[in-house]
């Protein structure tokens, strides 16, 4: 695994500190960006802090360590999240369904056909189809918006996709207390 992407993202509340971490015990090199400075006054709740570490990782098993180490009073420490990014090949899963985020403005999805409709969901109120082309197995497509991070969604109508169900009938609750219950 090679370009390990953002690695955690955590808030703080307190004095100074630094993040530490390791991979699979080996510890992973300490930049000025690992520390956060104390927080002051009384209207703070807290700091968000983004950490990014790229790595190389060759194996089957991912251990990751972190270590919080501060000065003065900690008030509250909250990791919020440990998000693991690298390369792979963008490739239709057997249920024919797939969501996707890419930084790219050419992508290419192996495993997919004449069917496979891609569409640009960045924005959900305003989802937008996009133009393929079909060759050899594979969708290709140049998006118009630019670079940046765009989130994508591809399918095909022959796909397994959820549906809903109907389960039971669900009585009145009179959730606002009004008495007596009304009648429909």
């Amino acid at each position: 695994m090679q370009n390990g992407g953002e690695l955690c993202r955590s808030h703080f509340q307190g004095g100074k500190g630094t993040l530490s971490f390791t991979v699979n015990g080996t510890q992973l090199p300490t930049v000025s960006s690992d520390s956060f400075d104390p927080i002051t006054g009384g209207y703070n709740k807290g700091r968000l802090h983004n950490i990014r570490k790229s790595f190389t990782f060759n194996g089957s098993k991912l251990n990751i360590g972190v270590k919080l180490t501060y000065a003065g009073t900690l008030m509250r420490a909250n990791l919020d999240y440990i998000a693991i990014s690298y390369p792979r090949h963008l490739v239709m899963p057997s249920d024919r369904n797939l969501s996707f985020s890419i930084d790219r403005n050419q992508a290419v999805l192996g495993g997919a056909g004449t069917d496979t409709r891609v569409w640009d969901v960045t924005s959900p109120l305003e989802a937008t189809r996009l133009n393929v082309s079909v060759a050899d197995g594979k969708v290709a497509w140049n998006s118009s918006f630019g670079a940046g991070v765009r989130d994508y969604a591809a399918w095909e109508p022959g796909g397994n996709y959820p549906a809903p169900a109907f389960v039971e009938n669900v009585s009145n609750q009179n959730i606002h207390a009004k008495s007596p219950l009304p009648t429909w």
